[in-house]
C-alpha cells in the first residue's frame, strides 16, 4: 500500500508540474515552427495607471526576398469580451495593413522592420488607428516630426529593433521590447495582443519567445478579476456555514439518514474548501503574477473530487437509490460508467486549459474537448432522471397507488426541473453575461456560478432532507410499509380469503386473514 501511494504521488505531482511554467499571469510563451497567421497572446483589462510590457526574444524565421512580407502585433482595445471578436473574425486579412483595418476599432500596429537597416539595427513602426493613445515607452523611442497618414491611421513614432543573421542559416533573428502605459481614464480598456505572420503557412513558420507582463497599478489581475479573491473568499463563507448548517440538521434527525446525505455534506465542504483555494490562487496571483504551486495542486485535488462527487450525487438522488431502492438498475449503472469517467476527463481538461496559455496550438483543441465533455455530462445525469418520471407516470396508472406514485412523480419532477435550470443557467446564461457586461465586471461570471452553485445546494437539501415531515421520505415510508394483498385462492369457499404481507423488522413475518363470505 505505502510502494502504491508512493508511486501515485509521483504521478500526481508530475502531473501538476508538466504546467507548472503556465501557473502565471505573467506570460512567457515559447513558439516552435509556428505556421498560423494570426497568434492570440493574451487579453487584459486595463485601468488608469496600468501597463503592458512586451519583450521579442529570438524571433526567428526564414530569410525571404519578398518584400511584402509582415510580421508583427497588434494590441486592440475594446470595451467587453464580445466585441474582441474582430480579429478572430478577420483573419484572412493581413491586419498589419492599415487599409485592412476597420474604422470602427481602435488599434495599435507595432509592425517589424528588418529591411531598411542600418549596423544590425531595425525598427518597430507604431501605427495607431483609432481612439486610442496610450504612451509607448522604449529605449530611444523616435517621435516622428511630420507623423505619417495612413488613411484612417497614423505612423507616428518607431522603436528600435535589433536583428541578427547567423551566417549560412538562411535565416534572420529579431529582438526588441516596449512598454504599453494607460495614463488617463480615457484609455483604460479591455486589451488583446495578437501576433501576426501575414505570410504564415508551409515554408513561412517563425520560432519566437514572447514574454508579456500585465498589470493594473501593482495588482497583476485583469480589471475585471481584481474582485475574485473577495468573492471566492465570501462564498467559501457561505458553503461553510451551509455545511455546517446541513451537519446540524443531520444530527437532529440521526436515525432518519441515509448516506446520501452525508455524500452532500461532504459535496459542500468540499465546495467550500475548493472555492477558499481558488481565493487563494486569485490573491497570490494578484500579488506576484504568478500561483503558489502548493496552493495550486491543493485546489485542483478538492476540484477533481468536487465535481465527481456533484454528479455521482446527482445520479443517486435522481434514481431515488437508498430513499425507495437499494439496487441500482443496469442502465442507472451504465450512466455511472459514463458520468464519472467523462467528468474526471472533464475536469482534466479544463485545468490543462487554465495552466495553458491562449497562444499554444492546442488550446483551442482543449477547450473544445472541455466544452463537449461537459455537455455529455449535463446531458447524460438527466437520464436516470428522465426514466423515474417515465416509470412513476407509468405505475401511477397501472398498479392501483396512483396517490403514492404521483406524490412521487411530482418531486422528481422538481428535482428534475432544479437540474435543467441550474444547467441552463450555468452553460447558457452565465456566458451571455460574461460576453455582454463590461470588461470591469468580468467577475460576474464566478459570482453567478457560485450563487446557482449554492441556490441548488439549498433547494436539493431541502427537497431531501431528512426528518419525518420530508414529503420524500414520507413517500418512500408509505410505500414499503403498506400492506399489500395478494388473492390465495380462486375458489368459491375461498375467495374472500386474502394473504397479507408486512414488513417489519425480521423482514419474514406473514400473517393470513379469512373472514366469512
Amino acid at each position: 500500500m505505502a510502494g502504491f501511494y508512493y508511486h501515485f504521488r509521483r504521478v500526481f505531482l508530475l502531473f501538476f508540474l508538466l504546467f507548472e511554467s503556465s501557473f502565471s499571469r505573467i506570460h512567457n510563451i515559447q513558439l516552435e515552427n509556428d505556421q498560423r497567421g494570426h497568434v492570440k497572446i493574451s487579453t487584459f483589462g486595463i485601468l488608469k495607471k496600468g501597463q503592458i510590457y512586451i519583450n521579442i526574444k529570438n524571433l526567428t524565421f526564414k530569410k525571404s526576398e519578398d518584400k511584402q512580407m509582415r510580421l508583427g502585433l497588434s494590441i486592440q482595445k475594446t470595451t467587453s469580451s464580445g466585441m474582441a471578436t474582430y480579429m478572430e473574425g478577420h483573419t484572412d486579412k493581413c491586419l498589419l495593413e492599415p487599409s485592412n483595418i476597420d474604422k470602427n476599432i481602435a488599434i495599435d500596429l507595432f509592425i517589424f522592420n528588418w529591411t531598411h537597416r542600418n549596423d544590425m539595427l531595425g525598427s518597430i513602426e507604431v501605427v495607431k488607428c483609432g481612439n486610442i493613445f496610450p504612451v509607448i515607452k522604449a529605449s530611444n523611442v523616435k517621435q516622428i516630426k511630420n507623423p505619417i497618414s495612413l488613411g484612417y491611421c497614423t505612423k507616428s513614432e518607431t522603436i528600435p529593433l535589433f536583428v541578427y543573421e547567423p551566417k549560412s542559416s538562411g535565416k534572420i533573428s529579431i529582438n526588441g521590447s516596449f512598454i504599453l502605459e494607460v495614463q488617463n481614464s480615457t484609455e483604460k480598456g479591455l486589451y488583446n495582443t495578437f501576433f501576426h505572420n501575414c505570410h504564415g503557412g508551409i515554408g513561412n513558420s517563425v520560432d519566437m519567445t514572447i514574454t508579456v507582463v500585465e498589470e493594473n497599478d501593482g495588482n497583476y489581475l485583469s480589471a475585471g478579476d481584481a474582485p475574485l479573491p473577495m468573492v471566492f473568499g465570501f462564498f467559501a463563507v457561505v458553503f461553510s456555514i451551509l455545511s455546517c448548517i446541513w451537519f446540524y440538521i443531520l444530527r437532529q434527525y440521526w436515525s432518519e439518514t441515509f448516506k446520501v446525505h452525508y455524500l452532500m455534506f461532504l459535496l459542500v465542504l468540499l465546495k467550500s474548501l475548493d472555492v477558499l483555494l481558488n481565493a487563494v490562487n486569485y490573491y497570490y496571483i494578484g500579488r506576484d503574477g504568478t500561483k503558489a504551486e502548493s496552493w495550486a495542486v491543493l485546489h485542483y485535488i478538492a476540484h477533481l473530487f468536487k465535481g465527481g462527487l456533484l454528479f455521482t450525487t446527482i445520479i443517486l438522488l435522481g434514481t431515488g437509490y437508498f430513499f425507495i431502492k437499494h439496487v441500482l438498475s443496469g442502465r442507472d449503472k451504465k450512466i455511472f460508467l459514463i458520468v464519472i469517467p467523462l467528468q474526471i476527463f472533464d475536469n482534466i481538461a479544463l485545468i490543462i486549459m487554465e495552466s495553458t496559455e491562449e497562444a499554444q496550438a492546442d488550446y483551442i483543441t482543449w477547450k473544445q474537448i472541455f466544452l463537449l465533455v461537459d455537455l455529455l455530462c449535463c446531458g447524460a445525469v438527466l437520464f436516470p432522471v428522465i426514466w423515474a418520471i417515465r416509470h412513476l407516470k407509468e405505475a401511477s396508472q397501472t398498479d392501483g397507488k396512483a396517490a403514492v406514485n404521483l406524490a412521487k412523480l411530482k418531486l422528481f419532477r422538481q428535482f428534475y426541473i432544479m437540474i435543467v435550470c441550474y444547467i441552463y443557467f450555468t452553460r447558457i446564461i452565465v456566458q451571455i453575461v460574461k460576453i455582454t457586461v463590461p470588461f470591469q465586471y468580468f467577475w460576474l461570471d464566478e459570482f453567478f456560478l457560485n450563487l446557482s452553485m449554492m441556490a441548488l445546494f439549498i433547494m436539493t437539501g431541502y427537497k431531501f432532507r431528512p426528518g419525518s415531515d420530508n414529503p420524500y421520505l414520507h413517500v418512500s415510508q408509505d410505500s414499503d410499509g403498506e400492506e399489500m394483498e395478494e388473492v390465495v385462492t380462486q375458489t368459491g369457499l375461498t375467495e374472500n380469503v386474502t394473504r397479507v404481507q408486512t414488513n417489519g423488522d425480521s423482514g419474514a413475518a406473514q400473517r393470513v386473514k379469512m373472514s366469512a363470505a
